[in-house]
């Protein structure tokens, strides 16, 4: 071999020692590089969770401080110790996240500055002796006036009858109990509740048989006759509060009450070729309508009318068929300022008292009934068809028009919680799902108490942290 190949070949040999011996030495600090990375982005994500568990901390003590007006600094720091170690541990303390510090300010009436400190734990950067990673999170709270309207759209059909509807009664006096333990204000407006019980009608009360919104037909005797000519039955047609719906889409929404809600007789009526009148029918000696016997009970104050509240919840009684589009539209009107009941807040106490208007929806079931569709025998008005698809159409619609923004307000008509109980349905469940705003419940027996006071919980808070 030459001169100059020796020297070539020893050239080469050295500088692949020489890359080798680099890459030996920079691969350890390029790994690090790396796993630091992974770190810092791991210790991001982390600051993003406690910034929301202290958040929901502070807001918990914020409500607790207004539900206990005289609580000392002392107690509401150990409140709010309390509260956050809680939303921290298991879930971020598992993870390597260690509180060091946490301060509570109050720097204004009825507002608090909290500053957390904390570290997380690395995985890679152990490896350069940096054992935990230092974050910081700031959060205040301002509390002002507010008030809030809940409507309880409650399933009082025949499948709730027994058990079922005893944990209904339940539960909703409870939901009231704790809602009354909580708010700490005596103004009268400051939470109130209606309650709307639903089967496939609403019963809108007796009272509002000459309403300007209401079109009842005249209650009447119908004959039966033998082929002699003589009266063999007698059927009294009577209206027993039930509301019908309006022609669609009218049905769909809260406006125009020039074209009135119809009311429904306690039997079935059909149209016959030879009568025009909207009312004309024949009745028929079976199918009679079940109309909840428990009607509408409009806004009240849950600090001064609890009591009323809870007589009407025991006067609960299982009957009818399920047609939720009923209950929904009518939980929306008993929010509403509008006809036919003007209790709810209008867009300009809404704007000045911060009014949040809730939708709690309970059911225990699919749609059964629907109004009739195209047809040319029995009226619209009358929830008496099969079509459960066209019920659960009118369904999310429904929901869909109460969730949408109310460009008076800014605010959406109203919010919606929903809750099925018992139910087996996967379609129906997955609307109720889609339909709700604030948070969505399956449960089954034995359940239903817990996940009502779960929710006044949720809405008190709400209602004193805004």
């Amino acid at each position: 071999m030459s001169t100059w190949k020796q020297k070539s070949q020893r050239f080469a040999n050295e500088a692949k020692g020489s890359v080798s011996i680099l890459v030996a030495v920079s691969l350890p600090v390029l790994v690090l590089l790396a796993g630091g990375a992974l770190d810092y982005a791991r210790k991001n994500d982390m600051k993003v969770k406690l910034q929301s568990a202290v958040d929901g901390a502070l807001l918990a003590t914020l409500s607790y401080q207004k539900s206990h007006p005289d609580a000392t600094t002392d107690e509401l720091f150990e409140r709010y110790s309390k509260e956050l170690r809680q939303r921290v541990a298991p879930r971020l303390s598992s993870r390597g996240l260690t509180l060091k510090s946490k301060t509570l300010q109050k720097v204004g009436e009825g507002s608090f500055r909290t500053v957390v400190k904390a570290s997380v734990d690395t995985n890679f950067l152990r490896l350069a002796a940096i054992d935990t990673l230092p974050l910081q999170v700031i959060a205040e709270a301002k509390s002002s006036r507010s008030r809030t309207e809940v409507a309880l759209v409650l399933d009082v059909t025949g499948s709730m009858a027994g058990s079922k509807l005893r944990e209904l009664k339940r539960a909703a006096k409870n939901f009231l109990d704790t809602i009354d333990d909580k708010i700490a204000s005596n103004d009268p407006r400051d939470f109130r509740v209606a309650l709307v019980p639903f089967s496939h009608y609403v019963n809108v009360g007796m009272q509002n048989r000459n309403a300007s919104w209401m079109q009842v037909p005249q209650d009447r005797t119908v004959e039966l006759r033998n082929w002699r000519g003589r009266v063999i039955r007698r059927k009294r047609i009577e209206w027993e509060g039930c509301a019908g719906s309006r022609n669609y889409p009218l049905n769909m929404k809260d406006e125009s009450y020039g074209t009135k809600v119809p009311g429904v007789m306690n039997y079935a009526r059909r149209k016959t070729a030879s009568e025009s009148s909207y009312y004309g029918y024949d009745y028929s000696w079976r199918g009679r309508n079940r109309c909840p016997d428990t009607p509408i009970m409009p806004l009240k104050s849950v600090k001064e009318e609890k009591d009323t509240l809870k007589q009407a919840i025991d006067s609960f009684r299982a009957g009818g068929w399920t047609y939720i589009p009923a209950g929904l539209m009518w939980g929306w009107r008993v929010l509403s300022p509008n006809e036919p009941y003007t209790e709810g807040a209008d867009a300009q106490e809404v704007k000045q008292h911060n009014v949040r208007k809730v939708i709690v929806l309970m059911t225990d079931g699919a749609n059964t009934r629907a109004p009739y569709r195209n047809s040319s025998i029995y009226y619209y008005k009358d929830h008496r068809s099969f079509y459960a698809s066209y019920a659960n159409r009118l369904t999310r619609e429904a929901c869909d028009n109460i969730k949408a923004i109310n460009p008076a307000t800014g605010r959406r008509n109203a919010d919606i919680i929903t809750i099925t109980f018992n139910v087996r349905n996967p379609t129906i469940k997955q609307l109720m799902r889609d339909c709700a705003t604030l948070g969505s419940y399956d449960v089954g027996s034995g359940q239903l108490v817990k996940v009502f006071e779960e929710i006044a919980g949720q809405l008190t808070d709400l209602h004193l942290s805004e």
